[in-house]
């Protein structure tokens, strides 16, 4: 189930901006600092382009551990289309999770080892690649999944407003949206039904086109049995824009 969990965290409306859809300039090795104007109104989201990659320490926070771990994620294909696929892979170069989406935004996420696929079948609505302050959108969808379980997702996303932020001893000047994603897991066969609540904050850097940083928490209407996520943060630490 805490696979869901990780899918919310990765791939929600936050993502749309800039980490989960997708086609930028010089290649850039290091973070570095960026300035955009607090007074500006709106703001033009770089696009991705095949080969970025963005390099970020995760901290993950269970109810008995913590696990802090690198993780790199590579736009690995962008068509003409607009379709394309985006990987994250472990500091071994091992693959993660595959992101793929087609020419709609219709999106399939399958995560490894256990090579689960989760997709809503439908085209979710995401941010413009101009951006504004207020600007907000929601989304309610099913993600079925190839292992039998469905998850039963309201998402609600919103432009809060600029700030600075700092991530890897750089500071950034980046857009800041808040996100709230609502979700019940259902087996496919009688049995714990879970309910859960991730509030999210993403800061992105609309010249890098990227997130900066993004926390989530999870609460539970009650808590699962066994093993399950309380929070999650990812920092970035370097990237590369072609």
């Amino acid at each position: 189930m805490m696979k869901k969990t990780t899918l919310a965290v990765a791939c929600s409306l936050a993502a749309a901006v800039a980490g989960c859809g997708g086609g930028g300039e010089a290649s850039t090795v290091a973070a570095s600092s960026t300035a955009t104007s607090a007074a500006q109104t709106e703001f033009v989201v770089r696009a991705a382009r095949q080969g970025d990659e963005r390099v970020y320490e995760v901290v993950d926070k269970y109810n008995d551990v913590t696990l802090t771990y690198t993780a790199r994620t590579v736009q690995t294909a962008l068509n003409a289309d607009r379709s394309g696929e985006r990987q994250t892979f472990d500091v071994n170069n091992v693959v993660l999770q595959s992101l793929r989406y087609d020419g709609n935004g219709i999106r399939s996420v399958t995560f490894y080892p256990s090579g689960m696929t989760c997709s809503p079948g439908v085209s979710l609505n995401r941010f413009p690649d101009t951006l504004a302050v207020g600007q907000a959108i929601e989304n309610k969808y099913t993600d079925s999944c190839s292992n039998g379980y469905a998850y039963k997702t309201e998402e609600k996303a919103t432009i809060a407003g600029t700030e600075t932020v700092q991530a890897n001893r750089a500071t950034y000047s980046a857009i800041r949206e808040t996100a709230t994603i609502n979700i019940e897991a259902v087996p496919p066969a009688p049995g714990e039904h879970v309910k859960y609540a991730v509030t999210q904050t993403s800061w992105i850097d609309p010249v890098l086109g990227l997130a900066v940083k993004e926390t989530a928490d999870i609460s539970y209407t009650a808590p699962p049995q066994g093993h399950y996520l309380v929070s999650s943060t990812r920092t970035l630490l370097s990237y590369v824009n072609k």
